[in-house]
Formats: structure tokens, C-alpha cells, sequence
């Protein structure tokens, strides 16, 4: 009901851009029919966006896929072992298979390979590479913004 209502309000148009965070995301339907497809596939023309967590996508059928690699950025942590192929021809071409399983492999605690246009350094175009990202934890993140803030 919740998806239902977040869409017809952002398809109404006139509406600052929204978030919807979904963990677990594999406890529900992704089917083109249904409003989390519908999201997915038609979301970004009504600032409508979704951030969605799954422990895996190997699970999924194969049109449910498809929707889900249209993410324009990915996030992946240290994955299981038997998945990292998967995961590294989703993001690498085959050239470069090699080179992202061994990064998938080696990701520490605090680590994930993240894939959309990010621009790094002083580069006048954003790369599509997969990178290696340190993630910071939510309390250094908050604590830094507090002492910045405060002085």
C-alpha cells in the first residue's frame, strides 16, 4: 500500500524528489506489474528513487534482474564466495572479470565495490569503473558533521 501511495503521489507531479529504502528487498514482488517494478522501471521520471538492499539478486528470475541492474549505481559488499562470478560479469567486461573477482574477494569489513558515474579527481567526465569504497560507519559520519558544525 505504501509503494502504491508513493507513486501515485510522485506521478502527480510537482514533487520534491523522494527516497524509499527497502532492506530485504527479495521478500517482495519486483514484477513490471506491481508498484516496486513500476518504480523501478518509471520511477526517476517523478524524482521518485529507491534504495534497495538484498543479500542477493542470483534468486531472482531473469526479467526481475534486468530491472534491477538498470540501477543507475550499485553497491556491492563482500559477497559469498559461489557468487562471485556472478558478480563480477555483471560488473566487468570480460576483460576485466578477473581483475573484480579478486577485488570482490578481498573486500574487508567496511568495504564495497560500487559501480555508477562518479568522478574522480579533477576529471571533466564521471568514470563508470568499478571502484573500491570505504564506507564509514553512521556515527563517524554523524560525530564528524557535529564538530564541523560546532566549530
Amino acid at each position: 500500500m505504501l509503494l502504491f501511495d508513493e507513486f501515485r503521489t510522485a506521478s502527480q507531479g510537482g514533487q520534491p524528489p523522494r527516497y524509499i529504502h527497502i532492506d530485504e528487498m527479495q521478500n517482495l514482488s519486483i514484477d513490471k506489474d506491481c508498484y516496486l517494478g513500476k518504480i523501478l522501471t518509471e520511477g526517476r521520471k517523478y524524482a521518485l528513487n529507491v534504495i534497495l538492499a538484498s543479500q542477493s539478486i542470483r534468486e531472482f528470475n531473469a526479467s526481475e534482474r534486468t530491472m534491477l541492474c538498470q540501477a543507475n549505481h550499485k553497491l556491492l559488499f563482500h559477497p559469498a564466495l559461489l557468487e562471485v562470478k556472478y558478480y563480477a560479469e555483471l560488473l566487468a567486461s570480460p576483460q576485466h572479470r578477473a581483475e573484480i573477482s579478486d577485488l570482490l574477494r578481498n573486500l574487508e569489513v567496511g568495504q564495497c565495490v560500487f559501480q555508477g558515474p562518479i568522478y574522480i579527481g579533477e576529471d571533466s567526465k564521471p568514470t563508470r569503473a568499478p571502484i573500491c569504497v570505504n564506507v564509514s560507519h553512521l556515527e563517524d559520519i554523524a560525530s564528524a558533521s557535529l564538530s564541523k558544525s560546532s566549530t
